[in-house]
C-alpha cells in the first residue's frame, strides 16, 4: 500500500504547486508538476493530498490524488471522498456541513463484498456486522433492483430512496436515467437519517459532475436526524416539488423511514384539504356582477388572471406567456403557472395554493377545459379555454355538456363546437391564432438559406401507418385496410393530386369502404376520417410541396433547408435536414435570414409560424388552399348584400340578387369544404366567426399580396422562387405591408382585451341563467 512521506521530506516544489492550487491557478500547478525532474513519486503526491485534506481543501486534495498512477484502494477511497466533499461545498453546502461535523464513529465502515467490490458495513446494536449490499453482492443486487424498478422509472413519478444503502443504486439512478417525454426528469428524494452511512458511500462512489446526484437538482437530499423536518420544509417552500409516489427501502432500517414519510404525506394532504376549503369559501362569496365589472374597460381594481401551461410542450408554453403579456398590456395582473424545472410537476396542491394566494378573477388555459381538472376550480371562478388544437378530449358532446355558465371557450371554429359537440353558443368567443410582435429584426448581412421550411411533420408513410394503428387500435384482421388506405394516399399525392380538406378525405374513404363492403358512417368512420385527415393527409400534403421545393432548389442551384425533428430519418428529405430550431427568438432569426420561407398547411395560411415570422420581418411563399380564398370571397358578398345581423346561410341566401346567386352557391360549397370540417356547420356562421376573430376583414383579403406569394403546383412554386429569391427589396416591400396588417389585427394585447370585455358582457347573463336553473331545480325538489 502506498504511504505518505514525512512532512519534512516533501520536495519544495510541491509547496509551490499547492500555492498555485490555492490561487486557483490550475494551469500553473500543472506546469510546475510536469516540469519536475524526476516526476514526483506516489508518496510525495499522497503527502500533498493528505496535507490538503487536513485543512479541508478537498478540491486540491482530489487534484493530487488524481495524478497518482496506479492508485491502491486506500488512495481511491480518499480520492473519491475528496471529490465528493469538494462538490458538496459548491452545490450542496448544507449537506457538506452535516458531513464534516460528524463525530468519529466506528459503527460504519468499508469492506470488500463477496465479489471483492467495496461495500458499506454497519454494526447493529447487538454487535452483529451487516453488509448493506443485499446478498453481499453489490452488482447482482443492483441489477435485480433496477429490473424491478423499470416500471417506476418509466412512469416518471417521483420516488424516495428510504436509506442510501451501499450507494450503488443512487449512482446508477443518476448516471442511467430513463429518457422521458419532452425532457421530463424524475425527482428522487434521498432520505437517510444516519449521515455516517452517506459519508461511507462517498468513499466508494464518485457522485460528482453534471451526471452525478450531487449536481443534478432532481436529486433532493435529506440527511441526518432531522431529515423529516427538512422534507416538510422543502415541500412547503416548493409546492411544485412532487411528493414521492413510491418508496424504495435500503439499508438496515427503511421501515421507520417509510412510516414517518407516509405520516408526513398524510399531514400534507390534510393541509391541502384545508386550502381547498378556503378557496371554495372565497369564490362562493364572490358577487357575479362585481366580478363582471373587473372585465370591463374601467375596472374598480386591477383584475387578476392565472394562466396554466406546462414546460413539457413544444409551443403552448410560449403562447401562454404571450397571452399573459397580452393581459398585462390590457391592465391585468397575470401569473403563469408552469413547472419551474424538468423535475417539477404541476399537481393540484400547487395550483390550489396559487389560487389561495393569488386569488385570480380568471383562469386561462390552452386546449383544456375546466372539467378536465375535476373539482380543482370552484364553479364560480371564470375559466377560459383557448382551443388552439382540436384535440380528442375537446371534440365530444360529453365535453360540450360539461361547459358551464362560467366557462368560456375561445376558438376560431365556434360553429363546429356548437353544432357538432353541443357547446353552449353563449359561452363561445371567437379567437384566432395570435402573435406578439417582436422588434423588426434588421436585414441580416449574412445570407441565410434560400428556401426554408420549419415543421415536425416529418413522418414517413410507414411511421404514419404505425400512428394509425396505435390511435385506432383496430383488430388485426382490419389492419390491412389501413395499410391499403395509406398506400393509395401515397400514390395519389405522388401523382400530383391531394386531399386538401376534411370532406375530400371523407369522400375518398367512403369510396374505399364501399369497395370492401364496410359501413361509411358512424363513430368508427369518424375516428378513421379524423386520423386520416391528420396526421396522414396533413403530412402528405406538406411532403408533396416539399418535393416541388427540393426540385426547384436543386435545379436553380439554391440551398434548401428543413428544420424540425425527424427529417434526417426521411429517405426523401434527409439531405436537406438541419435539425430542430427552438421556438421564439431562434426561429424568428432563422426565418428573417432566409430569403424565402415556405408556409405549407391544408388549412388557412395564418399559422402561428407565419404570423410570428412576418412580425419579425420574414418573407413567405404560401401554398394556395381553398380556405385562403373562398371564406374571404363569401364575406365580401355577404357584406355587400346583407344587413350586418345576417349570420346564417338561409338568411344570406334571401338577400343575394340574381346576378350573384350562382357565385354565392359555389362559394357556399367551397366554404363548406374548407370551413365546415364536420358537415354540421353553417358556412355563413363560420365566415362570421372568422370575421369576429379578425381572420377575415371585409374587402381586404386574408393577407395583403397573397396572390403574389401563393403557389399551387411545382411550376408556380418555381416561378415564385425565381421571381423573389434575388429580389430582397421586393420581398421587404411586401413584408412591410403584411407586417403592419397583422399587427393591426392579430396581436395578443388587443385580442386579450377584447376577450376580457366579452367575458364581462356574458357573465351577468350567465349568472341569471345559473340562478334560474337553481330555482327550477329547487322547485322540482319541492314538488317531489
Amino acid at each position: 500500500m502506498s504511504t505518505a512521506l514525512p512532512a519534512a521530506t516533501v520536495p519544495a516544489f510541491i509547496h509551490e504547486v499547492s500555492a498555485a492550487l490555492r490561487r486557483e491557478d490550475l494551469a500553473g500547478a500543472e506546469r510546475l508538476l510536469n516540469s519536475s525532474i524526476p516526476a514526483p513519486a506516489a508518496p510525495v503526491l499522497i503527502s500533498a493530498a493528505e496535507s490538503a485534506m487536513r485543512t479541508r481543501r478537498w478540491r486540491d486534495a482530489a487534484w493530487f490524488f488524481d495524478r497518482i498512477p496506479q492508485r491502491d484502494s486506500g488512495c481511491e477511497l480518499k480520492r473519491c471522498v475528496c471529490r465528493n466533499l469538494a462538490s458538496l461545498q459548491v452545490h450542496r453546502p448544507a449537506l457538506y456541513q452535516i458531513l464534516i461535523a460528524l463525530p468519529a464513529d466506528d459503527r460504519c465502515g468499508i469492506a470488500p463484498s463477496l465479489t471483492g467490490r467495496p461495500t458499506v458495513v454497519c454494526r447493529r446494536a447487538d454487535g452483529q456486522v451487516i453488509a448493506l449490499s443485499p446478498g453481499n453482492d453489490p452488482l447482482r443486487a443492483l441489477s435485480a433492483t433496477m429490473a424491478g424498478l423499470k416500471p417506476v422509472l418509466e412512469s416518471g413519478h417521483a420516488f424516495a430512496l428510504c436509506g442510501v444503502g451501499d450507494g450503488y443504486l443512487l449512482h446508477q439512478l443518476a448516471h442511467k436515467p430513463v429518457e422521458l417525454f419532452l425532457g421530463m426528469q424524475q425527482a428522487v428524494l434521498v432520505l437517510e437519517p444516519d449521515a455516517h452511512v452517506v459519508l461511507q458511500t462517498m468513499m466508494i462512489h464518485d457522485y460528482t459532475g453534471p451526471q452525478g446526484p450531487i449536481e443534478q437538482p432532481r436529486f433532493q437530499w435529506f440527511i441526518g436526524p432531522d431529515w423529516l423536518d427538512s422534507v416538510e420544509r422543502a415541500l412547503h417552500a416548493d409546492p411544485f416539488l412532487p411528493c414521492p409516489a413510491i418508496t424504495i427501502g435500503q439499508g438496515l432500517g427503511p421501515a421507520p423511514i417509510q412510516a414517518e414519510l407516509g405520516e408526513l404525506l398524510r399531514k400534507i394532504g390534510k393541509a391541502d384539504e384545508q386550502t381547498a376549503a378556503a378557496v371554495e369559501q372565497y369564490y362562493a362569496a364572490t358577487d357575479r356582477t362585481a366580478l363582471a365589472s373587473l372585465f370591463g374597460e374601467n375596472p374598480p381594481r386591477r383584475p387578476r388572471v392565472l394562466l396554466m401551461t406546462t414546460r413539457f410542450s413544444t409551443v403552448l408554453q410560449y403562447s401562454t406567456r404571450d397571452a399573459a403579456a397580452g393581459f398585462e398590456q390590457a391592465g391585468w395582473d397575470a401569473r403563469v403557472l408552469i413547472e419551474p424545472s424538468p423535475y417539477h410537476r404541476l399537481f393540484n396542491a400547487a395550483t390550489r395554493r396559487t389560487l389561495a394566494e393569488f386569488r385570480p378573477d380568471l383562469v386561462f388555459q390552452i386546449d383544456h377545459l375546466r372539467s378536465e381538472h375535476a373539482d380543482l376550480f370552484p364553479p364560480s371562478l371564470p375559466f377560459a379555454c383557448w382551443i388552439q388544437d382540436h384535440m380528442p378530449q375537446l371534440m365530444s358532446r360529453e365535453a360540450g355538456a360539461r361547459v358551464g355558465a362560467c366557462d368560456f371557450v375561445l376558438t376560431d371554429a365556434g360553429p363546429t363546437y356548437v353544432h357538432t359537440y353541443e357547446y353552449p353558443r353563449r359561452q363561445v368567443i371567437a379567437l384566432a391564432k395570435l402573435t406578439t410582435p417582436p422588434p423588426l429584426l434588421p436585414r441580416s448581412a449574412d445570407r441565410g438559406d434560400d428556401l426554408v421550411f420549419v415543421s415536425n411533420a416529418s413522418a414517413t408513410p410507414e411511421a404514419l401507418l404505425d400512428t394509425l394503428h396505435r390511435a385506432l387500435a383496430w383488430p388485426e384482421a382490419d389492419r390491412p385496410f389501413l395499410g391499403e388506405c395509406v398506400s393509395r394516399l401515397v400514390d395519389l399525392h405522388a401523382n400530383g393530386h391531394t386531399l386538401a380538406t376534411y370532406p375530400d378525405v371523407c369522400e375518398f374513404l367512403r369510396g374505399m369502404l364501399r369497395e370492401s363492403g364496410q359501413e361509411t358512417d358512424g363513430p368508427r368512420f369518424r375516428d378513421l376520417a379524423r386520423y386520416i385527415s391528420h396526421p396522414v393527409c396533413d403530412a402528405l400534403y406538406r411532403h408533396q410541396a416539399l418535393r416541388w421545393a427540393a426540385a426547384a432548389a436543386d435545379d436553380l442551384g439554391l440551398t434548401f433547408s428543413l428544420y424540425g425533428k425527424g427529417w434526417d430519418a426521411h429517405p426523401q428529405f434527409a439531405r436537406y435536414a438541419r435539425g430542430p430550431v427552438a421556438a421564439g427568438q431562434a426561429a424568428q432569426e432563422l426565418s428573417r435570414r432566409a430569403a424565402i420561407n415556405l408556409q405549407i398547411a391544408p388549412y388557412l395560411c395564418l399559422h402561428q409560424r407565419l404570423l410570428d415570422g412576418i412580425s419579425g420581418g420574414a418573407f413567405f411563399l404560401v401554398r394556395n388552399h381553398v380556405a385562403d380564398v373562398a371564406p374571404q370571397a363569401m364575406l365580401d358578398l355577404v357584406e355587400a348584400y346583407c344587413p350586418s345581423d345576417v349570420g346564417d346561410l338561409a338568411g344570406a341566401r334571401k338577400h343575394m340578387p340574381p346576378p350573384v346567386r350562382e357565385r354565392f352557391e359555389q362559394l357556399a360549397q367551397d366554404c363548406g369544404r374548407s370551413l365546415c370540417s364536420m358537415g354540421t356547420e353553417d358556412p355563413i356562421e363560420m365566415v362570421r366567426a372568422w370575421q369576429e376573430a379578425r381572420l377575415l376583414e371585409p374587402f381586404a383579403g386574408v393577407l395583403p399580396h397573397l396572390d403574389e406569394i401563393s403557389f399551387s403546383d411545382a411550376a408556380s412554386l418555381r416561378a415564385r422562387v425565381e421571381r423573389f429569391v434575388r429580389d430582397a427589396d421586393g420581398r421587404e416591400r411586401i413584408v412591410a405591408v403584411q407586417r403592419q396588417n397583422i399587427l393591426g389585427r392579430l396581436t395578443y394585447g388587443a385580442s386579450m382585451a377584447r376577450v376580457a370585455r366579452r367575458i364581462g358582457q356574458i357573465l351577468p347573463a350567465a349568472s341569471q341563467a345559473a340562478s334560474a336553473a337553481t330555482a327550477r331545480k329547487f322547485d322540482m325538489g319541492s314538488a317531489a
